[in-house]
């Protein structure tokens, strides 16, 4: 088995940092072989991990964007808290609909809709930034 993009991330900052596996456990309030199936993705890498080794490593921004990222990509499932302001149940019979549905998208399926969703958050974004603007020359 290999380790995973996470588990790769883990293991340079170790290194980089002399530190010992025993030391990051300790660290984790875990034990050196959760750290190792961790690693390895026989484990899901725990929510909290990305900013306790982060903290850890005193790791700058991007460093820990990375980390996360790592993480997210490592992981086999994804949390969704549904007790964000203005989710509605339409929003959580939606992300149901995409989890059944999601085995049977082809690759051109998921570049469309990440692009949608990638191009509706870019037109939010602008025309927000036309009506502050537009407030701006109102005052």
């Amino acid at each position: 088995m290999e380790l995973t993009e996470f588990g790769m991330a883990v293991r340079v900052l170790r290194l980089r940092n002399s530190t010992l596996m025993k030391d990051l456990a300790e660290a984790l309030k875990s034990s050196p072989s959760h750290v190792s199936s961790v690693e390895f993705g026989r484990k899901q890498v725990p929510k909290d991990w990305p900013e306790k080794i982060s903290n850890f490593y005193n790791l700058p921004d991007k460093e820990r964007q990375n980390l996360e990222f790592c993480a997210f990509k490592s992981n086999s499932s994804i949390d969704i808290d549904f007790d964000v302001v203005g989710i509605t149940t339409s929003h959580k019979e939606l992300a149901g609909i995409f989890q059944r549905k999601l085995p049977q998208l082809t690759e051109e399926d998921v570049a469309a809709m990440k692009q949608y969703l990638i191009e509706a958050r870019y037109e939010q974004n602008w025309k927000t930034g036309l009506s502050a603007i537009d407030d701006a020359a109102r005052n």
